[in-house]
Formats: C-alpha cells, sequence, structure tokens
C-alpha cells in the first residue's frame, strides 16, 4: 500500500500487537504499525472484533455483566 501522505513509497510493516480491553467505543483486537521509509510517516492501522466473551468480560478480571 502507498503512503497516504506523499505517495511515493509503500508502507513497511513494523509489528502487531494485541489490544486487551475491549470497550462499547473501541472493540478492536488487534493494532498493526506501518511507517513510510520517505517521509517517515508513522501508521496504526486497528483490526479484528474481540469475542463476545471478552466483550462481555468473560476472560478477565473486571467482569462488565
Amino acid at each position: 500500500m502507498k503512503c497516504l501522505i506523499c505517495q511515493s513509497d509503500e508502507l513497511v510493516w513494523q509489528s502487531d500487537d494485541a489490544v486487551y480491553e475491549p470497550n462499547d467505543e473501541f472493540d478492536y483486537a488487534v493494532v498493526s504499525f506501518y511507517n513510510c521509509g520517505a517521509c517517515e510517516a508513522f501508521y496504526e492501522v486497528y483490526h479484528g472484533r474481540h469475542s463476545e466473551e471478552v466483550r462481555l468480560g468473560l476472560f478477565n478480571d473486571n467482569p462488565r455483566r
């Protein structure tokens, strides 16, 4: 994918990380990090959804029932 800022370079994937705290406004499970080698823009791409069990708090110490 080309950089959205400079359009001159392909984005470079850096890493992925899990998102552990879903809530009503933010329910993504993974964040991927990319950067542009030409203009040094940095991107965070959130994707995936938590399962119903995770959203209800069944897999953590602070249930949201």
